[in-house]
């Protein structure tokens, strides 16, 4: 019996660790690209059957955020260490590099409806006052005008997500 317990949580082992091994080793590569001036929540839904596969910025995937603070993208979930690239684009395509410590990474999740599950990510975006702080814990009094994933779905024609 213990020889069988053994050999089972060294497989187990085993297993996590290499699983643990390939999420490090994944990198996101997202390129956003930002309305110049926005600032608040932005959130990017994943797996959009409909939407074209992004553009490419060398090895990133390039993710255009509307002025309403979100993007929906073709791209599955992503999977492992954030190694993203935010920039602000102005309407004639001039682009300004944000800062590391003006983006605060957010929550991941999934929401769904009756037909199937919807994956997210979401971040903070300021343009002033960035801190080691913010970019760890964010602002609890940075005012949120974001509109929410439901929202969003119901806003893209995915249905209605009442409860």
């Amino acid at each position: 019996m213990n020889t069988t317990f053994m050999v089972g949580f060294t497989v187990l082992t085993l297993y996590l660790a290499l699983y643990v091994q390939e999420l490090l080793e994944n990198k996101t590569n997202e390129y956003y690209l930002i309305p110049a001036g926005y600032i608040g929540k932005v959130t990017v839904i994943y797996d959009i059957e409909d939407e074209q596969q992004p553009d490419k910025v060398g090895d990133y995937n390039k993710i255009k955020i509307n002025n309403q603070g979100y993007g929906l993208t073709a791209l599955p979930e992503p999977e492992g260490t954030f190694n993203n690239k935010y920039f602000y684009i102005d309407e004639e395509g001039r682009k300004e590099k944000i800062k590391e410590k003006c983006i605060h990474i957010g929550s991941s999740g999934s929401i769904s409806n009756d037909s199937r599950d919807f994956f997210y990510h979401s971040f903070t975006v300021i343009n002033s006052e960035c801190t080691d702080h913010f970019s760890t814990y964010g602002s609890q009094y940075l005012e949120d005008h974001s509109i929410g994933v439901e929202e969003i779905l119901q806003k893209e024609g995915f249905g209605d997500f009442g409860y």
